[in-house]
Parts: C-alpha cells; sequence; structure tokens
C-alpha cells in the first residue's frame, strides 16, 4: 500500500508495474504516450481500468510505499494470499530498463 500522492490522510492499494529507469506505455488520461520512471519511483496501476493510478497522478515517489499486500481478507471470495499476476497486456506495455541496454 502507499499513500496517496493527492492526499496524505489515505492509504491507496496498487500493484507496482514498473520501477526507475523502465519505460512504460501508458494509459489515458496520462498525457502523454509513454513514460520513463524516475529514480526513486514507481509506476502503480490499480487491477480496475478507470482506478486512480499513475496513469492519473504519474510515477509515485518510493517513499510513500510503506507495505506490502500478502492476504486479502475482501471480496470475501477473494480471501487468501494474493495470486492474480500482471496480466499479458499489462506486462507488454513495460519495456524493463535491463532490456534497453
Amino acid at each position: 500500500s502507499k499513500r496517496s500522492p493527492e492526499n496524505s490522510k489515505y492509504e491507496l492499494v496498487k500493484r507496482v508495474i514498473a520501477v526507475e529507469g523502465d519505460l512504460v506505455q501508458t494509459l489515458p488520461p496520462y498525457p502523454t504516450p509513454q513514460a520513463r520512471v524516475p529514480q526513486g519511483h514507481l509506476w502503480v496501476e490499480g487491477d480496475a481500468f478507470h482506478s486512480q493510478d499513475s496513469n492519473t497522478f504519474g510515477p509515485v515517489p518510493s517513499g510513500l510505499v510503506d507495505s506490502r499486500l500478502i492476504w486479502l481478507v475482501w471480496p470475501i471470495w477473494r480471501i487468501g494470499r494474493p495470486t492474480h499476476p500482471m496480466n499479458a497486456h499489462t506486462v507488454a506495455r513495460v519495456i524493463p530498463v535491463q532490456s534497453q541496454k
């Protein structure tokens, strides 16, 4: 989880899809088609298509990340360890920094 970059009173649970140096093919409403994740930042996205995530507020300072999701308790049918890996569409939108050298 991480503190919301828009309001630090709120915590968000998002999936980290890219780390510093990675190139991300963004989704609307992000203003450019691609974004390089700057040093000390992460690119986070929600599982829901229209969630508020880095496509809305941009790369997030890694210092805002304060925990890791290890157990789901809601909705009831998803209780247990998180099992949903990133889907193929999301994986294809990220060019890891190691691949760019």
